[in-house]
C-alpha cells in the first residue's frame, strides 16, 4: 500500500524513497576562522568557506581565495618568477582508536609547517635561499600536482645543490589550478584572474591536509592555505621567495544531513536525525553486539502522513568507504524472507533485548508523533549482529541507508 502526505501538496511513498537516498552518520556544522599574517605582499585573503554535501566522495570544503598578484611573467631580465598555492602536507597520520577518537600523532615537520616563520625559502617575510629549500617545501606542503612534479623532476632528483636557475623551465606564472599533490580528488579550481576556489574532499582533508582532534562524528580540523612567490636568477642556484598563510579551523559535529538524488528538490522534511544503537547481547560481555539505526525526521506542520510512509521492502542498509563501495542488504522485508530482520537468529536476539537493560525497540515499525514544529516520523532499522566494528571506525567506514 502506498502512503501519502496530506496537505497543500501530496507526495507518495515512492517519491519519498528517492529523497531518502543516502544518509550518512557524520553530519554537519561549520565554523572557520582566519589567522592572517602581517605579510601583505601577495594581496591574498580568504573570502568565504562552505561545506558542499554533494561534492566529491564524502562532501568537500570549498574555500574561496581572492588575490591581487596580477599576471607575473615566467621570465624577465631579473630572472624567472612563479606563484604557488599550497596546503599542509600531512601523511595520513589521523588515526582513530577503538573509541573513535582521533590520535595526536603528527610529526614535528608536519607541526612546524603551521608556523609561517618556518617557511623554508627565505622565511615568511621573504629573502634569499638556495634551490635546496624547494626540497623542504616539497616535504612540508602540498601544492598543485604539476608544480610538485616539476620540483621532483627538475630540482630534487638531479641534486638541488647543483641546479642553476631552478625555475627557468616552469610552465606558468601561477600554479593555481589542478589536482593537489598526493590527493585523489581534491583540486584547485581557478575561477578568474583574481579568485581561486579550493575544493578539498573532507576525508582527504583529515588524512592528508589537516591535523584532527575529536571523534569520528564530532571533530575539528586545523589547516591552512598559503601562496608563495618564487623568483630565481641565472646567478648560481640562489632564489628569493616570500609567502603568506591563512590558518583555518573547520568543524563537523554529529547532526544529520540529507543527501538527495539529483538536483535541488523539495524534501518535505524540516529535520532529519540518525542515531546508531549498539547493545551487548549479553550485558557486560562485549562479545556480540546487536546494532540498529534509529531514523527520525519531521514533516512540516502543513503535512500529515497517512498510512505507512516508508515501504518496509524499500529499506536497505550498507557500509563502505563511500556509497559506491558499500554492499547493501534488505533491512526489514524482502520477497525471499532473507532480509536482516527476517533471519530467525537475528530477529530472536533483537526481540529479547527489551527483557534486559536495552531500550525497548519497535524495529521496522513506523511511529508517528506530534512535534512542536510538525509531525515526527521515527523508525528503528536493524543492522544485525556486529555489523559495525571498531575497525570500521578506525578506517572511516560509513553506514548508508537507502
Amino acid at each position: 500500500m502506498f502512503a501519502t502526505i496530506s496537505g497543500t501538496e501530496t507526495l507518495t511513498s515512492t517519491s519519498m524513497k528517492l529523497l531518502l537516498l543516502v544518509v550518512c552518520i557524520a553530519h554537519l556544522a561549520i565554523t572557520a576562522d582566519g589567522a592572517y599574517s602581517t605579510n601583505k605582499n601577495t594581496g591574498f585573503s580568504i573570502s568565504s568557506i562552505r561545506f558542499d554535501t554533494g561534492c566529491m566522495d564524502t562532501g568537500c570544503w570549498k574555500i574561496n581565495v581572492d588575490y591581487t598578484l596580477g599576471a607575473l611573467p615566467t621570465s624577465s631580465s631579473n630572472g624567472y618568477m612563479t606563484n604557488v598555492l599550497y596546503v599542509p602536507r600531512i601523511n595520513g597520520a589521523s588515526q582513530l582508536n577503538s573509541n573513535g577518537q582521533y590520535l595526536d600523532s603528527y610529526t614535528q615537520i608536519e607541526q612546524d609547517s603551521y608556523v609561517q616563520s618556518n617557511f623554508p625559502c627565505g622565511g615568511a617575510s621573504g629573502g634569499f635561499a638556495d634551490a635546496c629549500c624547494l626540497q623542504t617545501f616539497h616535504d612540508q606542503y602540498r601544492p598543485a600536482l604539476t608544480f610538485d612534479t616539476y620540483l621532483q623532476n627538475v630540482v630534487i632528483a638531479p641534486n638541488c645543490s647543483t641546479v642553476s636557475n631552478p625555475l627557468s623551465n616552469v610552465s606558468t606564472s601561477s600554479y593555481f589550478t589542478g589536482q593537489l599533490s598526493g590527493m585523489s580528488v581534491s583540486q584547485i579550481v581557478s575561477s578568474g584572474t583574481s579568485s581561486i576556489t579550493l575544493e578539498i574532499d573532507d576525508r582527504e582533508l583529515r588524512k592528508y591536509a589537516g591535523t584532527v582532534t575529536g571523534y569520528m562524528t564530532d571533530y575539528t580540523v586545523k589547516t591552512f592555505v598559503g601562496i608563495a612567490t618564487f623568483t630565481s636568477t641565472d646567478t648560481f642556484n640562489l632564489m628569493s621567495a616570500y609567502a603568506t598563510q591563512h590558518a583555518l579551523t573547520l568543524q563537523r559535529i554529529g547532526y544529520a544531513q540529507l543527501v538527495t538524488n539529483g538536483g535541488i528538490q523539495n524534501t518535505f522534511l524540516d529535520f532529519v536525525n540518525l542515531n546508531l544503537g549498539n547493545v551487548e547481547v549479553v550485558p557486560g560481555i562485549p562479545i556480540e553486539n546487536a546494532q540498529y539505526l534509529k531514523v527520525s525526521f519531521v514533516l512540516p506542520s502543513k503535512y500529515s502522513a497517512n498510512g505507512v510512509l516508508i515501504p518496509l521492502d524499500s529499506i536497505r542498509v550498507g557500509k563502505g568507504y563511500t556509497e559506491t563501495d558499500a554492499t547493501f542488504s534488505q533491512a526489514c522485508e524482502d520477497s525471499s524472507s532473507s532480509a536482516i530482520y527476517q533471519q530467525a537468529g537475528i530477529k530472536s536476539v533483537f526481540d529479547t533485548l527489551s527483557t534486559t537493560c536495552a531500550p525497548t525497540l519497535s524495529l521496522c515499525t513506523q511511529k508517528t508523533t506530534v512535534q512542536p514544529v510538525g509531525n515526527g516520523i521515527e523508525i528503528d532499522i536493524p543492522l544485525g549482529i556486529d555489523f559495525f566494528s571498531s575497525s570500521d571506525i578506525r578506517t572511516n567506514t560509513y553506514v548508508y541507508v537507502d
